[in-house]
């Protein structure tokens, strides 16, 4: 039996109905995921805004083969109103409590179109690992990721961005990056990446 592979699924009430206004990546066979997409939405401070959080196991790339692990709804107003804007509330299927979800909110400034842009060269990357079943040793897989931190909390990052390719080779050299600062760290040229 294998851990889940959440992936969280954003929904606004309009009217009546629910509206899907974005979904994070899966992350495979992990039960605590940090999902790297985070989620722009306008914030009307007169206005009671309707959120609802759904974590599914994801069964097949697509995301249309899944089991529902749990959800919670919640208004704009507590998100923002929350310690350090960090909200934290159970999820639950069918009144059974199935885990928590954290959510981490901020305030957007997207006053700039200022890109950041990044090449990564790395040399002798001794990555070796279980080949031929565990009895021979190969060259494993590995990747680059561009880390933010956390709004709020000095010792926490969190995948920014993740270099498309997966190397195997003991150097490797990636084309630049780039990325608009305010999804790279809301234009804080201070925040530390």
């Amino acid at each position: 039996m294998s851990r889940s592979d959440p992936r969280c699924l954003l929904f606004e009430k309009q009217g009546e109905r629910w509206v899907k206004i974005g979904e994070t990546e899966t992350i495979q066979n992990n039960l605590n995921p940090d999902f790297k997409t985070s989620f722009t939405v306008d914030y009307y401070f007169e206005k009671t805004q309707h959120f609802r959080f759904c974590m599914i196991d994801s069964d097949n790339s697509s995301g249309t083969d899944y089991d529902e692990i749990g959800d919670v709804t919640v208004v704009m107003g507590k998100l923002m109103g929350a310690p350090r804007q960090v909200w934290t509330e159970s999820l639950s299927k069918k009144g059974q409590q199935r885990g928590q979800i954290i959510v981490k909110t901020q305030t957007v400034n997207n006053q700039s179109n200022l890109v950041a842009s990044f090449v990564a060269n790395w040399r002798n990357v001794e990555n070796m690992g279980g080949g031929c079943m565990g009895m021979c040793l190969e060259r494993m897989p590995y990747r680059c990721n561009i880390m933010k931190q956390v709004p709020n909390d000095d010792n926490r990052f969190v995948i920014a961005e993740s270099i498309p390719s997966t190397f195997r080779t003991e150097s490797a050299n990636t084309g630049p990056v780039s990325l608009m600062l305010g999804d790279l760290c809301n234009n804080d040229k201070n925040a530390r990446i």
